[in-house]
């Protein structure tokens, strides 16, 4: 019983998640809530279009983290390297391994995307697009 409650509640923050950001500029929304924990994935034009998106999720009432998983096309644009989508089971080192050619440099990875990924580097989700440094 304890769980149909924590999925009423988990769908009424997501109800008023998209509610929130209805008419906000950003586009290819998705909303994930898993016990009061909102992730907003998207795109967005600029910084401060990300920032709007941003206030209105922080509106909403009932949420106890905010994961945010959303694209500035601008700061895309101005990376001139190539970018990964994040899969289930992906790890911060096989990407550097992939794409740098060594899983040690991990951290050059995390650096370029901090402002995506947040202050905990090994938390990735799937859906994050990453921004991959030339190699050295």
């Amino acid at each position: 019983m304890f769980d149909n409650i924590k999925e009423i509640q988990d769908g009424k923050i997501k109800e008023a998640v998209i509610s929130a950001l209805s008419g906000a500029p950003i586009s290819n929304l998705e909303v994930l809530v898993a016990d009061a924990e909102v992730t907003v994935r998207g795109d967005v034009s600029s910084a401060s279009d990300k920032a709007v998106v941003l206030d209105r999720v922080q509106g909403v009432e009932g949420i106890s983290k905010i994961i945010a998983g959303i694209n500035v096309e601008e700061e895309v644009k101005a990376h001139s390297g190539e970018t990964y989508t994040v899969k289930p089971g992906d790890s911060m080192w096989a990407i550097a391994q992939q794409y740098l050619g060594n899983g040690n440099d991990w951290m050059k990875i995390y650096e370029e995307n901090k402002s995506l990924i947040g202050a905990q580097p090994d938390l990735i989700h799937p859906g994050y697009v990453l921004k991959i440094p030339a190699k050295a």
